[in-house]
């Protein structure tokens, strides 16, 4: 049971407030080196790959978006990167292994027969089961160590007591679709939006001296049409463009004036709300102005 899952509000607040830890800002300030080695890393492949090669040669900067997360998330989760952007590496097969069984397990979850389908092992199951144990694996020999030489995500996740290395692994599997999705759309509208990119140019070109300066906070913070930037990005092209559906609560709820019995899930799928024309004029447009 994690965070992602509790359904009881009590366990719910109380890994809730667990998890607030690896997200604090002294927390955040002290995991931004190992952001950045990551970065400079896939910076340097993807120089490699690029070469002397001329346009039309092109890249998959999805995918290259799923490794840069993928390694920076085992970096801070799990005190090392997975490698995955690393050209010889092995793992390249997990985005598609995760995409492939969330797709599958989405509607089972919703099936009466959730038994059965865990018995039917669906696809990619045995490959998560044995990428789980490996990291177990590697945890449990990271505390019998006894030593802690950086303060991760699992740092802080591990002096809690309640919580345990399936925090951990939420974190991986909900950063490593989310954050790869909005990165992948920024790259898609920078490129299909010459004037953003100017702009965007421009003010980091104001803000900082050399690339080394680009820090949290600061210049970075005050980076106006950079959050404007995001936000847009973020509402056309949403990570979570699903239904996140509730259960109403003891005794049901009142909505919009209308009375949601106890038990029926209640949801706004974030894609329609964003594209609304009444909350969003011409919300076809990619306008980070707005």
């Amino acid at each position: 049971m994690t965070t992602w899952n509790s359904i009881d509000k009590a366990t719910h607040a109380r890994k809730r407030r667990a998890m607030n830890h690896p997200f604090s800002d002294m927390a955040l300030f002290s995991s931004e080196p190992f952001i950045h080695s990551n970065i400079d890393r896939w910076i340097e492949l993807l120089k490699e790959d690029i070469g002397e090669k001329q346009w039309p040669f092109s890249l998959h900067m999805a995918r290259w978006a799923d490794r840069l997360v993928f390694d920076t998330l085992g970096d801070l989760c799990f005190g090392e990167s997975f490698g995955m952007k690393e050209h010889d590496s092995e793992l390249r097969h997990i985005p598609a292994i995760i995409m492939d069984f969330t797709s599958t397990i989405h509607p089972i979850a919703y099936s009466p027969f959730t038994s059965l389908w865990d018995w039917l092992k669906p696809r990619g199951l045995d490959y998560l089961l044995a990428a789980r144990a490996q990291i177990e694996d590697e945890v449990q020999a990271r505390c019998k160590s006894g030593t802690e030489s950086r303060m991760g995500f699992f740092h802080y996740l591990f002096l809690d007591l309640d919580l345990d290395i399936s925090e951990s692994e939420s974190l991986i599997i909900a950063g490593s679709e989310t954050s790869p999705i909005s990165l992948a759309a920024a790259f898609f509208y920078l490129t299909r939006y010459p004037h953003a990119q100017e702009k965007l140019a421009k003010e980091f070109e104001a803000a900082f001296s050399s690339v080394d300066g680009i820090k949290g906070g600061g210049a970075l913070h005050y980076s106006q049409y950079l959050r404007a930037f995001i936000q847009e990005t973020m509402r056309m092209s949403p990570p979570v463009p699903a239904d996140l559906a509730p259960d109403g609560q003891q005794g049901g709820i009142v909505v919009d004036g209308r009375y949601i019995p106890e038990g029926m899930k209640v949801s706004t799928v974030s894609y329609c709300m964003h594209h609304k024309p009444d909350m969003y004029p011409e919300p076809f447009d990619f306008r980070p102005e707005r």
